[in-house]
């Protein structure tokens, strides 16, 4: 076989790790809607409180000449269903810890209800601080700052490695976003396994909805 003939893209996701992604934050700062946009669907005005986990199909990035392969997960945002979303953290690479702008309650339980959950089952994770609904910031001030954030990550117990502001709305900055996650994660390889993560973890595949269209390659 000759040395310049092209990898196959089967071949490349067979032997790719599929990095594992987890959406923490309150009910109602549109992590379903974030997971919507990473599964490249339309925005929704109106989306029903998420009660069992679910994973989106595999997306793939292109980051310089490496591949990364992310299945995102979306999980309820009550504090009763925590014990369930707590099962999910495991073999993730990365929580996505979003609130919203223009609700102090949600950031300062990102501090007293989803950094400590995440401390305590999986601590090697890496960190994004995600402020959703920036669209509603253009006619009245934002209630959380992008400084206080920012000093928020300096002290997080987690491996702080981004602070972003977004409109899933909008879609403004979400792009962006994952595109630094996907550079974030790429040398990550606590769980990487050459099959991928199990979808249906930690239970069965009646624990787990999916979501997307499929295969998604985004290059960066």
């Amino acid at each position: 076989m000759s040395q310049n003939r092209p990898v196959s893209r089967f071949y490349r996701n067979l032997t790719t790790p599929i990095k594992k992604v987890v959406l923490l934050g309150d009910a109602g700062v549109g992590k379903s809607s974030l997971f919507a946009r990473f599964c490249g669907e339309d925005f929704l005005t109106s989306v029903p409180t998420t009660v069992q986990p679910r994973a989106s199909d595999i997306r793939e990035f292109q980051v310089g000449y490496n591949n990364v392969r992310i299945s995102l997960w979306d999980t309820a945002g009550v504090e009763r269903m925590l014990s369930l979303t707590e099962n999910y953290y495991r073999k993730a690479v990365g929580v996505l810890l979003v609130y919203d702008v223009m609700d102090r309650e949600t950031f300062d339980n990102l501090e007293h209800t989803w950094v400590p959950s995440v401390t305590l089952r999986n601590n090697r994770v890496k960190a994004f601080l995600v402020g959703n609904k920036s669209d509603l910031t253009t006619d009245s001030a934002e209630v959380v700052s992008e400084e206080e954030v920012k000093t928020y990550s300096r002290t997080c117990p987690l491996d702080v490695v981004g602070t972003f502001r977004v409109s899933a709305k909008t879609c403004a900055g979400v792009e962006d976003m994952f595109a630094k996650l996907a550079e974030s994660v790429l040398e990550d390889y606590s769980f990487d396994e050459v099959k991928g993560i199990n979808l249906a973890e930690p239970n069965s595949q009646q624990d787990v909805q999916t979501s997307g269209q499929g295969t998604c390659a985004c290059k960066i």
